[in-house]
């Protein structure tokens, strides 16, 4: 492929489609405005209301692949996996928040932009082999077969991303590259190669600042802020579990939100209470980091650490109180699936709190945790219903969502629930609490992003094990065979004792050594964590190895 797949061709693809001149207008074209059209904007650079559009609408019988040469199309197989990523895999990996970087950016590039469209039909072969099983698929789609194209799929997308054109780190090239990474993260991570997932999301972080710098207020574009968005909201879930791309960099720092404009009273959608939410959030992972750097009590900075801390506890307050206000006019417009994402964000912002409270102890203060319980007890309560509104939208009459005994596997690119019940599974010391967070971890098996319920369940499980020593058995049995949704009444009760795991036996500074060759490998992921000593004398270093199970069934 030459240089020409590069160069900007006028006129919105909408236009171009009906053989009339384009006036070219941003976002939209403004012919398409006037005629009640969806404009499907200027390909990878960017523009259009395609984001409007529903992506369960089957694709043409010819879909034309690339502008040149204009004659090529997609064969018989490889319509089916462009229906598959359209109709499931692009559905499913945005989760319950809307993505414009999954409903119309990655189709959009891939019709003529060869690293995206092979990239996308790698991903989207791995997804259905892992959803709804190879033997499934019948004699033609055998286990081998299926991984030999998936894997044929990826090489030939990283191919082309090494094509000279793309050495010239040009905005469009820069975009190209990018949407093809985001692709390649999470083939990785569902593959359950977290390491080399982890490995492709740093990069994408960097060419995210690359792209930011060549970006001002004149040639600013929704595309850019998409992809933004989709690296950072997956970064954070990275920097959660300890991975990901962090720097004291201020530039990394303010993508992709401006953190200086103020909240509104109400959200307009779900989407935007994120976004805001997932500012703060990134803020408080920010502080965090840079105070751990400067432990020194009497360092200059620690006045500002603590103005910090403040601003954004400030900041969480006001958001809670737009987001309590926006819940009767949200509910109204939205479907099953945004209000699963609706409530998602309760817990969401129970976490963020936390942590905002928590972010200037030292690391091995988990005593603070203690004044928390209440913040802990309302998160998994709101975790609880957050299960129902899921296990609500997975038995609608949405063919997408409908439960089936066939699907393997729930992936996501975006934020979960295993982070906050992970959290609070090693930070709170109540023991009917943690508990509960474990038994949530294990209730749906999940994916996501870099994060694995299974993986979480098993190194909370550990945790637990070594802090409360011989009891913990006695204590899991003890509530195994209670119904989920029927702890909400325990959790509740005020008359909560005081937690007993004393200080020296509480672990912190928990952290996961990624195994080389992922799953596949048969080698363990490794947690390495600390204790303090019981006579006061400086810290032990505890490792364990964890059990993860890789084949997540949907019940």
């Amino acid at each position: 492929m030459g240089k020409s797949h590069h160069k900007v061709k006028t006129g919105c693809r909408t236009c171009k489609t009906r053989k009339v001149k384009c006036d070219e207008g941003r976002p939209a074209c403004r012919r398409c405005i006037l005629t009640s059209r969806v404009c499907e904007g200027y390909g990878i650079w960017g523009g259009g209301n395609i984001e409007t559009r529903k992506t369960h609408k089957p694709l043409d019988n010819r879909l034309t692949l690339r502008r040149n040469p204009p004659d090529q199309v997609l064969d018989v197989a490889e319509h089916g996996w462009v229906e598959w990523f359209r109709c499931r895999t692009a559905v499913k990996l945005q989760g319950p928040f809307v993505s414009h970087f999954w409903e119309g950016l990655v189709l959009s590039a891939s019709r003529h932009e060869p690293a995206v469209f092979h990239a996308m039909l790698a991903l989207s072969s791995h997804h259905k082999r892992v959803s709804i099983g190879a033997q499934e698929m019948g004699v033609e789609a055998d286990p081998d077969r299926l991984e030999q194209f998936t894997l044929r799929e990826y090489t030939k997308a990283i191919s082309h991303l090494l094509e000279p054109q793309f050495a010239s780190g040009d905005r469009a090239s820069i975009r190209t590259a990018l949407i093809a990474c985001m692709l390649f993260i999470c083939l990785e991570f569902l593959r359950g190669q977290t390491r080399t997932g982890n490995i492709h999301l740093q990069n994408g972080i960097k060419l995210v600042a690359l792209l930011d710098q060549q970006q001002t207020g004149s040639n600013r574009d929704t595309t850019d802020d998409w992809l933004v968005i989709a690296f950072t909201r997956m970064n954070l879930l990275a920097l959660q579990f300890g991975e990901g791309h962090w720097t004291p960099s201020p530039r990394l720092h303010l993508l992709p939100f401006n953190t200086n404009q103020p909240l509104p009273r109400t959200f307009e959608t779900v989407s935007q209470a994120r976004e805001a939410l997932d500012c703060l959030l990134k803020d408080t992972i920010n502080l965090c980091k840079e105070h751990r750097r400067q432990l020194d009590p009497t360092h200059p900075d620690q006045n500002a650490f603590r103005t910090n801390q403040q601003g954004i506890k400030s900041a969480l307050e006001t958001w809670l109180i737009a987001y309590k206000a926006s819940r009767v006019v949200l509910f109204e417009e939205i479907g099953a699936l945004p209000r699963a994402g609706y409530q998602m964000l309760a817990v969401h912002y129970t976490l963020v709190k936390i942590m905002a409270d928590t972010s200037l102890r030292a690391p091995e203060d988990e005593m603070v945790f203690d004044s928390h319980t209440r913040d802990f007890v309302d998160m998994m309560v709101q975790a609880t219903e957050f299960l129902e509104h899921v296990q609500a939208v997975h038995t609608s009459d949405d063919p997408v969502f409908r439960a089936s005994a066939c699907e393997g596997i729930r992936f996501t690119a975006d934020m979960g629930w295993s982070p906050h019940l992970f959290y609070t599974a090693i930070h709170c010391r109540v023991r009917p609490v943690r508990l509960h967070a474990i038994r949530l971890l294990r209730a749906i098996p999940t994916r996501e992003a870099i994060w694995d319920s299974f993986l979480a369940a098993s190194a909370a499980q550990e945790i637990m094990r070594i802090e409360e020593g011989e009891d913990y058995s006695t204590l899991a049995a003890a509530v195994e065979d209670q119904p989920i949704f029927d702890i909400t009444g325990v959790l509740m009760d005020s008359s909560f004792p005081t937690p007993i795991v004393p200080a020296w036996r509480r672990v912190y500074d928990v952290q996961f050594v990624l195994p080389d060759g992922g799953e596949t490998s048969g080698k363990p992921t490794v947690m390495v964590c600390r204790r303090n000593r019981s006579d006061g004398q400086g810290y032990e270093v505890l490792t364990r190895k964890l059990k993860t199970v890789c084949s997540h069934k949907e019940s």
